[in-house]
């Protein structure tokens, strides 16, 4: 199999320009740490915990996925997030170009880095950060995430064929939004300026859009699957 990776660099109006490699472990398909890193105390488990956390501070001193996000948090704290900024995401498949605002680009990295933490509420998310769309629309977001459900869903109908996977899918995003909360009040403590934060906000706004509506978004996108075959004549 092949590495995957996720290269995001961006490039400043001013010159200033910062790359983040995103490595993945084939195996687990979480996001490898570096190495040797000191993590900050809004990093540890009990700092803010999430209500829902399965985790104890008698098995993890950090939670898995503030640890995932400390390198961007320390590049970003001093950034606004109406800075505007070209971005480039390579991966082994394709490269994506972007001119947008840093809270996009931002929020589009942080959500590549917490779906592919080991944090236990982020497992259903890994499926879609190996496939990895950057700066991913509502629509796309609903496709793909209902998709991969559905998928998964597949997968497992032998050993529970009576599970309804939207009823699922919205429990986990429900969960998200929670998540995202806790999250954001970690990095408040870690901050001078919006940029970070902003970009959970944009997350927790996408998280609630998808578990809220996720039977309209279905029936807004059904029209990809109403094809009428009959050929056109000119």
């Amino acid at each position: 199999m092949k590495n995957i990776f996720y290269n995001y660099q961006f490039d400043f109006p001013d010159g200033d320009k910062k790359e983040f490699f995103i490595d993945f472990d084939q195996h687990s398909m979480c996001s490898k740490l570096p190495d040797g890193h000191q993590y900050p105390d809004w990093a540890q488990l009990e700092f803010h915990q999430c209500a829902n956390c399965p985790l104890t501070s008698e098995d993890y001193l950090y939670c898995p996925l503030a640890v995932n996000l400390v390198p961007i948090i320390y590049w970003c704290k001093d950034l606004a997030s109406y800075d505007e900024v070209d971005v480039t995401i390579t991966s082994a498949e394709r490269e994506v170009r972007a001119h947008t605002s840093l809270q996009r680009a931002v929020s589009s990295l942080l959500g590549l880095l917490m779906s592919s933490s080991s944090c236990p509420k982020m497992k259903f998310l890994r499926p879609l950060a190996r496939f990895h769309l950057p700066l991913a629309t509502h629509e796309e977001t609903i496709f793909r995430a209902v998709s991969a459900t559905f998928l998964k869903n597949y997968f497992e109908m032998n050993k529970n064929s009576d599970k309804d996977p939207l009823n699922e899918l919205k429990l986990q995003y429900s969960e998200l939004q929670e998540l995202n909360r806790f999250i954001a009040d970690r990095i408040r403590s870690a901050i001078k300026r919006d940029a970070a934060v902003n970009a959970i906000v944009l997350l927790d706004l996408l998280s609630k859009s998808v578990s809220y509506s996720i039977d309209d978004s279905l029936k807004q996108i059904r029209y990809l699957f109403e094809h009428d075959d009959k050929t056109e004549v000119a």
